[in-house]
């Protein structure tokens, strides 16, 4: 049976560098041989101390093998049986959350599997159907990144929504 897992973050600082990335969020699979999961939704939004008026780049990538190394360090993050369930019969997940990033992730691949520019005035949400997901397999992280296109730092919050295909 799929399960769906929702987790939020809030307050997390961009970085102040224009055009550098930092990992806000991330989700970490389970290393269980043939797990898979795809993301559902994305949304991005502007915390209070946000500045009004900032363009920013915000990209999904993925570590294709985390046990390899360089996953990087979060300072928060939330169990696999802590995530919250839009529906209350589904079995607690095999994934974990973080957020905050301390220590980046190093061994992103190259290329972004989702990749967008848009003003924080506006905030931005991202709805992906079955045929253009992004597939999570087992022991991978898919990082959420986000980069201010000057030298601005900005505080944003945000919602992910995925499905795990158990």
């Amino acid at each position: 049976m799929a399960g769906y897992r929702k987790a939020v973050f809030s307050d997390i600082a961009t970085g102040a560098s224009a055009n550098t990335y930092k990992t806000m969020a991330a989700i970490l699979a389970s290393a269980t041989a043939g797990y898979k999961a795809r993301i559902r939704e994305l949304v991005i939004g502007v915390s209070l101390d946000a500045p009004a008026d900032l363009q920013v780049s915000l990209k999904v990538n993925r570590i294709a093998d985390v046990s390899a190394g360089g996953a990087g360090t979060a300072d928060s993050s939330i169990a696999a049986s802590a995530l919250a369930r839009p529906n209350t019969d589904d079995r607690d997940g095999v994934t974990t959350f973080g957020y905050d990033y301390s220590v980046e992730p190093t061994a992103y691949e190259t290329n972004a599997h989702y990749l967008v520019d848009f003003n924080l005035r506006g905030g931005h949400t991202k709805v992906w159907g079955i045929e253009d997901s992004i597939y999570i397999n087992n022991d991978m992280l898919i990082g959420i990144l986000m980069a201010p296109r000057t030298a601005a730092a900005a505080t944003i919050s945000g919602t992910v929504v995925w499905e795990e295909l158990l």
